[in-house]
């Protein structure tokens, strides 16, 4: 049967099966975060955003103590996510690392439990009853019984527009390459190609609202998309060989003549997935052309932002029209850019940083950014965009005039200087949340 109920009347389950001899409710908490670490920190920020996941209720039976209490028996860890965000006393209690507790207690600050109870669960009647549940939950397929994961194809199709699968599928249709095994297709190898501009120019192939589409006649998109699924599909591309934006470019750029569009047989701009015109009012906004879009951030720059205040704003900037509201557009990207560079010295630790120092500049913090991300790995190359944007005193993202928008009567921001911008540092915040 559902129940409903509050997060103090939830007790951990003490014969948990991931642990051996929990002895009280405290050491389950104890044992549970020094097993997850940042795991549960991820989970915590995701019922902060989202809530909990209502296709997925806790199971619970009733405490033998006869004290109106409830034993989880499924969702423990859901469990010591919401103890921690709720009581601040035992939060206090518990052994972690410094950066760990400092993230949790920036979550704290911002949790509101009234948002999240009186929490839906499943009572059984005893252990026995939510076993068989249990066990299909935990232990993979079971010859179909269980929980079926979903591979690369199946996750493309649950994302509706997924502009690989269109590529794959124009394919198959244009009889150009057999596919082998369509569901067992490497998909997120295409789709890291498919997602950089210079592939897609290369390719003749553009995306609008979502969707594939090209000015060149189906036969010369066939040629590339062909070459490079052959690869794909061959084993000749793989994950390691497109890993950064460079190497996909420099892969693109070594096709052959004869696997690449002629650029020169132009035609009215259609949908790869449909063979539909593009309307004429619709073909102006192709996502290369920065300056004819009307919100900063374009579908396609697709971020997975942890921090719930800082996910509330890029959701912002991806629907706020910037004709209309460019100084509202302004100003919240200049909080972007603070809050992110913010989150990563935190999350990162970086040395040497301050943020309640009032000195610290924010052009100071984006170049310690840029300089750790160059150490862990991302081509300096990647980032001169953000590097000149912020030292740049004519561009929108210096710091300097990003102040004045929001300083300055007299300031004006321009729409298109702030779309180019945007698409010259896009980089710098997807390598951040990548």
């Amino acid at each position: 049967m559902s129940i409903q109920v509050k997060i103090e009347d939830l007790i951990f389950d003490v014969d948990n099966p991931r642990f051996e001899s929990l002895s009280d409710q405290r050491t389950a908490l104890q044992k549970i975060l020094t097993d997850q670490k940042d795991k549960l920190f991820i989970l915590a920020e995701d019922i902060m955003a989202q809530g909990l996941n209502p296709a997925d209720l806790i199971i619970t039976i009733e405490s033998e103590d006869g004290d109106g209490r409830y034993v989880v028996l499924e969702g423990n860890r859901r469990l010591a996510a919401l103890k921690l965000l709720s009581n601040p006393r035992l939060f206090g209690s518990i052994t972690m690392k410094p950066s760990l507790r400092k993230k949790f207690q920036d979550l704290i600050i911002k949790f509101d439990k009234n948002e999240i109870e009186p929490i839906n669960c499943v009572l059984f009647n005893s252990r026995q009853d939510a076993d068989h549940w249990r066990m299909l939950r935990h232990t993979g397929e079971n010859r179909g019984a269980g929980i079926v994961g979903w591979d690369g194809i199946a996750t493309a199709r649950f994302a509706g527009k997924d502009v690989s699968l269109q590529a794959l599928n124009f394919v198959r249709n244009q009889g150009g390459l057999k596919i082998s095994d369509p569901d067992k297709f490497p998909i997120t190898n295409l789709g890291r190609l498919l997602g950089n501009p210079h592939v897609r120019d290369v390719l003749g192939i553009d995306i609008i609202d979502g969707k594939l589409c090209s000015e060149l006649p189906p036969n010369e998109v066939l040629k590339g998309l062909n070459k490079i699924i052959s690869d794909i599909q061959s084993g000749n591309i793989r994950v390691k060989h497109i890993m950064s934006k460079q190497q996909r470019e420099e892969y693109v750029d070594k096709l052959g003549k004869s696997d690449r569009p002629d650029s020169s047989k132009k035609i009215q701009s259609w949908y790869l997935e449909s063979e539909e015109k593009v309307p004429k009012d619709k073909s102006k906004k192709s996502l290369r052309q920065s300056t004819e879009r009307r919100i900063l951030i374009s579908k396609d720059c697709i971020l997975r932002i942890k921090d719930p205040r800082i996910n509330a704003i890029y959701k912002e900037l991806k629907t706020l029209n910037i004709d209309k509201f460019s100084n509202a557009v302004s100003v919240l990207m200049r909080v972007f850019l603070e809050l992110t560079t913010d989150f990563y010295i935190t999350d990162r630790n970086l040395p040497g940083l301050n943020l309640n120092n009032p000195n610290l500049k924010l052009s100071e913090k984006v170049k310690a950014v840029a300089d750790h991300l160059v150490y862990s790995g991302v081509p300096k190359n990647d980032l001169r965009g953000i590097r000149a944007a912020v030292s740049n005193k004519s561009s929108p993202f210096s710091i300097s005039t990003l102040h004045f928008y929001i300083h300055s009567r007299y300031s004006q921001p321009k729409t298109r200087d702030l779309l180019i911008d945007w698409d010259n540092v896009r980089i710098f915040f997807e390598k951040i949340w990548q």
